[in-house]
């Protein structure tokens, strides 16, 4: 658990070594700073795509469902189009198995004990039931692929490359974010059946790709406006 905040000029000096075309800046009195000096960045979307005689969505329910975080913590999978979606967050994984956002107010993820939820808190506060490590981000995916996806977001601590991920829909359409209820026995359960069970793409992300968009910022979107994803 991590008792000072993250600073975006941390991670960026962390991350210069990779990002050759970002003036390195120094780590001084800015609080805590990431573990690993090469972080590998990338967005979270379900590992599904719909191919062209599935009968969308029955077929294909979470085709082009990207990971996003509401304001009340949660984390939903939402619906995603390049063309004219908000850019979804950016994330990386230190080397503690910790998970992060990259934006102007980096926050932390964490797997919610009781209800076994992926949620999210700001860097420090992770309240008593959560479990903020055990993520593990496997291969490496240049390309954007998707379905089968050489890179892919694991948890819990076992590093299980298979282990699926549980997506709940919600009333508004959007699902929940679960991780298997097999780990242990949690104290808020939820139907297994009506959910659905897959892997979550890791795909490679820039968080200095600027481009001009059309729609307003959000909270938790990425420094410079968001990567171009392939999807």
């Amino acid at each position: 658990m991590r008792s000072a905040l993250l600073s975006p000029l941390a991670l960026l000096a962390s991350a210069s070594a990779i990002a050759s075309d970002i003036e390195p800046l120094k780590v001084r009195d800015y609080g805590w700073h990431p573990i690993t000096k090469r972080p590998t960045f990338f967005n979270l979307f379900v590992d599904e795509k719909c191919g062209w005689n599935e009968k969308f969505p029955d077929d294909c329910p979470l085709g082009g469902y990207v990971i996003r975080l509401a304001d009340d913590g949660t984390c939903y999978a939402t619906r995603y189009n390049k063309w004219w979606s908000p850019p979804p967050p950016i994330f990386f994984v230190d080397e503690d198995t910790a998970m992060y956002t990259v934006n102007k107010h980096p926050l932390q993820m964490f797997v919610d004990e009781q209800t076994g939820q992926l949620k999210w808190t700001k860097v420090g506060h992770s309240p008593p039931p959560a479990i903020s490590v055990g993520f593990h981000h496997l291969g490496n995916n240049p390309n954007g692929l998707l379905e089968d996806s050489p890179s892919i977001l694991t948890w819990p601590l076992t590093s299980a490359p298979f282990k699926s991920w549980y997506f709940c829909e919600s009333s508004t359409g959007d699902y929940v974010v679960y991780v298997d209820p097999a780990n242990w026995e949690f104290t808020v359960t939820f139907d297994v059946s009506s959910c659905k069970d897959r892997k979550l793409a890791a795909l490679n992300a820039n968080p200095w790709l600027y481009k001009k968009k059309h729609h307003k910022n959000y909270p938790h979107d990425t420094i410079a406006g968001g990567a171009e994803v392939s999807n």
